[in-house]
């Protein structure tokens, strides 16, 4: 049998944890800037990112 992976560690936010904070900061830029870093099952992370 199997383990079960989780979906997402415990040190990775789905979403924005402070509302109205954005990488965009005051300047009324839309929030499509910022990107979610979204992890495959399998470790290897297309985007580029560190995967941390």
């Amino acid at each position: 049998m199997m383990a079960e992976q989780p979906t997402a560690p415990a040190c990775a936010p789905t979403t924005n944890p402070v509302p109205g904070a954005s990488a965009s900061g005051a300047s009324g830029a839309p929030q499509t800037a910022r990107v979610p870093r979204v992890l495959s099952i399998a470790g290897t992370d297309p985007s580029g990112g560190a995967g941390i």
